[in-house]
């Protein structure tokens, strides 16, 4: 079942370290956090308290790379695509954290992330690269696991759920209730991986986050915003998983738990 949630605590919000403006942008942001979002959240012992990880999520809705600086209390590095760095939404962004962008019109950004993660900082990253407009997992890219693998650091998978009701919930003038479980570390094997490696690496890394979903999924009343994973996700990350290509330190109950899930969702057809 896993941890239960809780209320997030806002005081863990780390604010030293930061440059000025954005230390003033995150105040701002977490006093916003506490007016208008209901969050809870399981897991944040799964957060390492040191040394560099890359977080991972599912995408649902444009507050998600908020989500993400508040919920680890170190300087993150995040990734969009290069379509934000116009204003005002590059420097609304800027403002929050740092960021690295990523696109046709951006080249370099394997390079720097690595950079983040071999002098021992934070990377979050999106692998979707665009919001699911059903819960659905879409395709990920694979540029998770060629950083995971390439740096030899973890990846600490977590799954958000709720914020896709935000407007709905605002224009009512309610808080939104968004839960966030946040999973133990995946340690993927040492490269080199040739391309079908790292995506099947990736797919399972999405398994992960998607079997972490059905518990709240099924609380939800709208079934256009099931979260379960796609087919195509389940096949790759099952022979991925027989290989031994997926998360060789994951802990046996988080494998239980993507079992029980993909079975759930192979009896819904």
């Amino acid at each position: 079942m896993g941890a239960a949630f809780r209320a997030f605590d806002y005081s863990r919000v780390g604010h030293r370290g930061w440059p000025l403006r954005q230390r003033l942008s995150r105040r701002i942001l977490v006093a916003l956090f506490r007016l208008l979002v209901r969050l809870e959240v399981a897991g944040l012992e799964h957060i390492p308290a040191e040394g560099p990880f890359i977080l991972v999520a599912n995408h649902l809705h444009a507050l998600d790379p908020a989500l993400g600086l508040l919920l680890v209390p170190r300087r993150v590095v995040g990734v969009a695509k290069d379509k934000w760095a116009r204003p005002p939404f590059g420097w609304l962004l800027g403002a929050m954290g740092d960021l690295v962008y990523v696109g046709e019109t951006r080249r370099g950004a394997i390079p720097r992330l690595l950079d983040v993660l071999k002098s021992g900082g934070v990377v979050a990253i999106l692998p979707e690269g665009t919001r699911s407009p059903t819960g659905a997992l879409v395709p990920a890219h694979r540029g998770v696991a060629l950083l995971a693998t390439r740096a030899g650091v973890p990846i600490v998978p977590a799954a958000a759920y709720g914020q896709e009701r935000t407007l709905a919930r605002w224009r009512r003038l309610r808080r939104v209730h968004v839960r966030v479980r946040i999973g133990p570390p995946i340690v993927l094997p040492a490269g080199p991986h040739d391309r079908r490696s790292l995506q099947a690496m990736t797919d399972g890394v999405m398994r992960v986050v998607a079997s972490m979903l059905p518990e709240v999924a099924a609380r939800h009343r709208h079934r256009r915003h099931q979260l379960r994973p796609r087919p195509d996700h389940r096949a790759a990350a099952d022979v991925a998983l027989q290989r031994g290509q997926v998360a060789p330190q994951l802990p046996a109950q988080d494998h239980r738990r993507v079992q029980e899930a993909v079975e759930a969702q192979r009896r819904r057809g």
